[in-house]
């Protein structure tokens, strides 16, 4: 019973966190402005706004100019809002049927983001991007020796 409580507690807490972190509340009066790539791309009006929070974070932290590698890329759940920030986007995931769909939100967003239907393992890029993002457990799953040679 009291692991029940203290678990309930940790999950109460880490809801307000995240709930925190995504929600920005604007007070009547105020406009609230995020800047991304040192240009005003967004500002919000009175009320309650919800953003993700880590990928503002790094709207607010890469350069525009900037050319991005999103590995694996999935459905371009991450591949697209960043490359709606003015990110330069390229995404690589070896699953056709996730690259249809990201093109098809990609071309539906009017954004011009490259996907590449290749193993993660046997990427044949060098120098092309300024950035690599590999996100949340997209990474790890393979032997040791092959792990290294990805993060090489």
């Amino acid at each position: 019973m009291e692991s029940t409580l203290i678990w309930s507690v940790i999950v109460a807490f880490l809801a307000i966190v995240i709930v925190r972190k995504a929600v920005i509340i604007v007070r009547q009066g105020y406009e609230y402005t995020v800047e991304r790539f040192g240009k005003y791309s967004t500002t919000f009006g009175p009320g309650f706004h919800v953003m993700v929070p880590f990928v503002n974070r790094i709207g607010q932290r890469v350069n525009m100019m900037e050319r991005v590698l999103d590995v694996p890329c999935g459905q371009g759940r991450l591949t697209l809002p960043l490359a709606e920030m003015g990110l330069r986007m390229t995404g690589v995931d070896r699953t056709p049927s996730y690259l249809r769909r990201a093109r098809r939100r990609a071309r539906e967003a009017g954004l011009d983001v490259q996907f590449h239907q290749l193993d993660m393992r046997e990427l044949d890029f060098d120098g092309e991007f300024d950035a690599v993002f590999n996100w949340f457990g997209s990474f790890g799953y393979f032997s040791d020796e092959e792990n290294l040679r990805f993060a090489r």
